[in-house]
């Protein structure tokens, strides 16, 4: 969304998006994490006001500050991406013409721009969902959170108590062959969707990479 508003904006007022955007997205993620906390700390100081959960503990607030260390990059990632791919449109032949024929700019990116461009986003998209489940791990432990990405770094041998904890081999085999499933799933279906939206891959049999 925030990509078809810097497009379809022609006098660019939200182009300070991307400068943004890349910040964070060559932020590492435990750095992000760590800001998040010290941010929750110095509003509990100041305020009182009890903005993080408990340590290890399930509920609303804890939820959305994982979900959001989680999406931060990879939203970011597809920003860019989505940018790029609407950006490069803008000069083609096609666009010349259809503003030639007297459509507005916010037709043209709706009606040609973003759907000739939807199977590059889309695999943008998927490349920005490799890399939340890749953060999975870190931020479920940096958090606490009793998540399947907290347990992994758990089975491997780590503990937040003194010493290194047990290494349960069965359960990090199980837990990596899940994660992986569900990136091939969301590939599968992804690459599914690329080809019901371009009718030239369906041509070739092919999709992007």
């Amino acid at each position: 969304g925030a990509a078809m508003a810097v497009t379809s904006g022609e006098r660019r007022r939200w182009a300070s998006l991307g400068p943004l955007a890349t910040i964070l997205w060559i932020a590492p993620t435990f750095i992000i994490a760590i800001l998040v906390q010290e941010l929750q700390a110095f509003i509990y100081v100041q305020s009182g006001l009890v903005v993080a959960a408990g340590f290890a503990e399930v509920n609303p607030i804890q939820v959305f500050w994982v979900s959001f260390i989680l999406a931060v990059r990879p939203t970011a990632y597809f920003f860019q991406q989505a940018r790029n791919a609407l950006d490069l449109d803008v000069t083609t032949d096609y666009v010349r013409t259809a503003r030639a024929k007297g459509l507005s700019w916010q037709a043209v990116v709706r009606r040609h721009i973003l759907r000739a461009n939807a199977p590059l986003i889309l695999t943008a998209w998927l490349n920005s969902f490799r890399s939340m489940i890749g953060s999975l791990p870190l931020v479920e432990f940096l958090f606490g959170y009793p998540g399947l990405g907290r347990v992994l770094v758990l089975a491997l041998g780590l503990s937040y108590g003194p010493g290194i904890g047990p290494v349960h081999v069965d359960v990090a085999t199980g837990l990596v062959v899940v994660l992986a499933l569900v990136l091939i799933s969301i590939e599968t279906l992804t690459s599914l969707v690329e080809r019901r939206l371009d009718p030239r891959l369906r041509h070739i049999g092919a999709v992007p990479i």
